[in-house]
């Protein structure tokens, strides 16, 4: 039989066991709780990081895309400053179209070595495009000189033609000039009616009816450009009617160029010395009233003029 003592070390016993039980719980329980909290912390940290990497990837893929449209549009503008050039440059297209859809494919891609490749290839990208404004501007600057010379050619054979202009201008003046130094001058160039009478004897007459024929005179002066020797000379008789009075259709080129019916042609013998020349012309037919002018020429040229009435 246990005494009163004894029962209560018994209990005493029992209760201290079962507070260390607790204790032992309590500090499992205490320490799985802190675990469980470290561990949501850190499936937090991980899953912020997560996002952060998700954030951080969309946006190099937005700034590469970014810098892929500013490379195209560099491209662009390279290829519209001068569209003559765009035929010398064409060869490169194909390469950048290559380039960009490459591109564009690795950055859609959105992995990391898609994402590395991608950069490596912008950066290509980039070099081409340098080159391809070197080659644009290396061309505009041989296109300008170009450019430059051809106007300075231009201007230099207007210069050329004006002084061309201006030569031919001053050759047809010292021609004219010539020409009219190599002519004849005559004076005293008259014209007389003259009627033969039964005994052979000619005088002058100024009615119509009683002309035979009419006797041209005049001196031939001296011009020491023209050498000596025979020369001819072209008269045309124009009658009141206004044309020329000839037996034939024959034609002498004046210094214009024009072609001119003749009443007839002569020559004389010159001696370097003034000259004087009687000439007759008889017309074969009667003489009509009216004024009757005469003219001369020599080399083409007009050299003297009178003219005769006749009532």
């Amino acid at each position: 039989m246990q005494t009163p003592r004894q029962d209560n070390a018994f209990i005493n016993q029992e209760t201290g066991s079962k507070k260390s039980v607790i204790i032992v719980i309590i500090v499992i329980l205490l320490t799985a709780n802190g675990f469980l909290l470290w561990q949501f912390f850190n499936d937090k940290n991980t899953i912020e990081v997560a996002r952060n990497e998700v954030v951080e990837t969309r946006n190099e893929k937005n700034e590469l895309f970014s810098e892929l449209e500013q490379v195209k549009l560099n491209f662009e503008n390279i290829k519209s400053d001068n569209d003559s050039l765009q035929e010398l440059l064409v060869a490169k297209d194909k390469e950048i179209a290559d380039k960009v859809n490459r591109i564009n494919k690795l950055i859609k891609g959105g992995g990391a070595w898609e994402m590395r490749k991608a950069k490596k290839e912008l950066n290509s990208l980039r070099l081409l495009s340098a080159q391809y404004k070197l080659e644009r501007d290396s061309l505009l600057v041989v296109s300008a000189q170009l450019t430059s010379d051809n106007k300075t050619l231009n201007t230099s054979l207007k210069i050329v033609e004006t002084k061309a202009n201006k030569l031919e201008q001053q050759n047809v003046v010292l021609e004219e000039k010539i020409v009219e130094g190599s002519v004849f001058v005559t004076n005293d160039l008259l014209a007389y009616a003259i009627k033969t009478k039964a005994s052979g004897k000619e005088v002058e007459t100024s009615r119509a009816g009683n002309t035979d024929k009419i006797r041209i005179c005049f001196t031939v002066l001296k011009n020491p450009l023209i050498e000596q020797g025979m020369q001819d000379l072209f008269v045309k008789v124009i009658g009141p009617e206004g044309s020329v009075i000839t037996r034939s259709s024959e034609e002498f080129t004046d210094i214009n160029g024009n072609t001119n019916l003749f009443s007839f042609k002569t020559a004389f013998d010159y001696k370097k010395k003034n000259t004087d020349l009687c000439f007759y012309w008889n017309k074969e037919s009667s003489y009509k009233k009216g004024n009757y002018n005469v003219e001369l020429f020599n080399r083409g040229a007009k050299i003297g003029e009178t003219t005769l009435s006749l009532k």
